[in-house]
């Protein structure tokens, strides 16, 4: 972890005699008396900005990040212009072109001297202070980082994880950044992390437990210069040393070096490449052999909910179930969930719907009538043979955390024959086993832990037992005659894209078509609802003949 900005001389000394939240009050008070330029860390974990004011704070960072940079070097360029638009009223935009550019500089022509001051993250805390939504996951990120970050000791962990807490519930709409990072409004951001009304108790348990297993798993020792002072009373239940980290905790991430972004290898190795069909699989694999491939970070939650809501006013309890398990991650994981209600109820649309607006890459299974275990891949001796199918959505979109929706699961063969769909799901469902599934393709183990499983069922007569302990079951409702006004709309926008026509033109029911329409639908089936919906459209576009 760096201390680049600790240039002056007496800074280590103070740091060694100070406590670290004593030490923070102290650095706070200079910067927000303008004596002291804070490092990033600092911030993240309540200092006050430089004048507690970003302009202020911005500019004096642009200019010390000038200093260390190299103004002869062509591909320093952009950066040198971005930063010195920083030194006189920035607007938000040129907080986030002076993060791109030092991204792009660190990928072509890496500058130790300016990493070392954390650049990009530190440029978009200045753009989540100001209001860019798409920044504040960025911070968040960084923090849930040095969260779990091994060279330091358990209070700077207990910092760093509030801090990571507090930024991932902005991200998700839960809390709001500070109007001004002052001293008062950092450190109330950060106490507002842990109120016990929310989540953010709960939150910290699993990051600190995690954190430990991790380190315990990886053989590192913390560095914990105050290893036998006791922790706070409200942080020491949250410390256990010899528990593992609870199953449906937050799947592992790291940050990819060139982009920033949040990533996880998937595949390490290809088996058995001696013979012509190991050579045909390693030439399909080998550009993404310990690749990091990309993890979509959580989205704000409330204008998710508010867009599922629009088109499905009847599953506002789905909804909350499911967006409840981002809280507290730093990108997209869920359990796997299994939808289970009566034909037409929008099971499946909802699932579709809600892989779009995560932005992952999705693809629909049909479990009606299969009767073997092809979705787990078949072995590349056969002239059929091919990779699994999550395996083959991770390689086609290079993405980490592909959706995989299996519909009317409960319709799916039990018969062993050639091998049963449900027997297949079983290992890939399950987080310990899915880390490291074999894929009969590839014959090496692929990382599937963050694939995310949504399935359907009419009902659960079907679905052997072992899948539906494996599964976290919802209720999906029918729709009622409360929401008719909300589906009529958006079935007949549907219906106009559906014709090539543009959306605009798909006007609301009027007072007589609205009361036909309510007179035979109360309730049910939205296939129902679409046919008298597109029975309206069709007697619109027909002819009058009346004169």
């Amino acid at each position: 972890m760096s201390h680049a900005d600790d240039s002056s001389p007496g800074r280590p000394v103070v740091r060694a005699a100070l406590g670290p939240m004593q030490r923070l009050d102290t650095l706070s008070k200079a910067a927000a008396e303008g004596r002291h330029l804070p490092m990033l860390n600092d911030l993240l974990r309540g200092c006050a900005l430089f004048k507690e004011d970003v302009r202020s704070d911005a500019a004096q960072f642009a200019a010390k990040a000038l200093d260390r940079l190299d103004g002869n070097d062509p591909p320093a360029h952009p950066l040198l212009f971005a930063l010195s638009e920083l030194t006189h009223l920035p607007e938000p935009q040129d907080y986030l072109i002076a993060a791109k550019a030092f991204e792009d500089l660190q990928r072509d022509s890496p500058q130790a001297r300016l990493a070392a001051m954390e650049v990009g993250v530190r440029c978009h805390l200045y753009a989540a202070l100001t209001g860019v939504h798409a920044s504040v996951h960025k911070v968040a990120a960084h923090a849930v980082a040095l969260a779990y970050s091994p060279g330091i000791g358990k209070e700077d962990a207990v910092g760093y994880a509030t801090a990571a807490i507090a930024w991932l519930l902005a991200a998700n709409g839960q809390t709001t950044l500070p109007e001004r990072w002052s001293r008062e409004g950092a450190a109330g951001f950060l106490a507002s992390a842990l109120d016990p009304d929310g989540p953010g108790e709960q939150m910290l348990l699993k990051m600190l437990t995690n954190r430990e297993a991790l380190l315990q798993k990886d053989g590192h020792q913390e560095a914990d210069p105050h290893r036998r002072r006791r922790a706070p009373s409200m942080i020491r239940p949250f410390m256990p040393v010899e528990d593992e980290p609870e199953e449906d905790g937050e799947p592992h991430a790291e940050v990819d070096a060139e982009t920033g972004a949040l990533a996880a290898v998937v595949f390490t190795e290809v088996g058995n490449t001696q013979t012509p069909a190991g050579q045909r699989v390693l030439l399909e694999f080998r550009d993404l052999l310990n690749l990091p491939l990309p993890l979509e970070p959580v989205p704000d939650s409330a204008g998710l909910r508010e867009a599922l809501l629009h088109e499905f006013p009847h599953a506002a309890e789905v909804c909350d179930a499911i967006l409840q398990d981002l809280v507290g991650r730093s990108h997209v994981a869920f359990r796997p969930v299994l939808l289970v209600g009566p034909p037409g109820c929008g099971k499946t649309t909802f699932a579709m719907r809600l892989a779009e607006l995560l932005d992952l890459p999705m693809e629909v299974y049909g479990c009606g009538g299969v009767s073997d275990a092809a979705l787990a891949g078949t072995a590349r001796r056969w002239n059929t043979g091919g990779p699994a199918l999550p395996t083959g959505m991770m390689r086609n979109h290079r993405h980490a955390s592909p959706v995989v929706i299996l519909d009317e699961i409960e319709k799916a063969g039990t018969s062993r024959t050639n091998g049963s769909l449900p027997d297949a799901l079983l290992a890939m469902l399950e987080k310990r086993t899915a880390r490291c599934w074999r894929d009969p393709y590839l014959e090496a183990p692929v990382n599937m832990e963050n694939v995310v499983w949504l399935a359907t069922a009419n009902d659960l007569d079907g679905v052997p037992a072992p899948l539906r302990d494996r599964f976290r079951i919802l209720r999906f409702p029918n729709p009622g005659a409360e929401h008719l006004s909300a589906l009529a709309h958006r079935l007949l926008v549907a219906s106009a894209v559906e014709r090539g026509l543009d959306p605009r033109w798909a006007s609301p029911l009027d007072v007589v078509e609205f009361a036909a329409v309510a007179s035979v639908w109360r309730g049910g089936s939205l296939r129902h609802l679409a046919k008298l919906v597109n029975g309206v459209v069709t007697a619109r576009d027909r002819p009058s003949t009346h004169h």
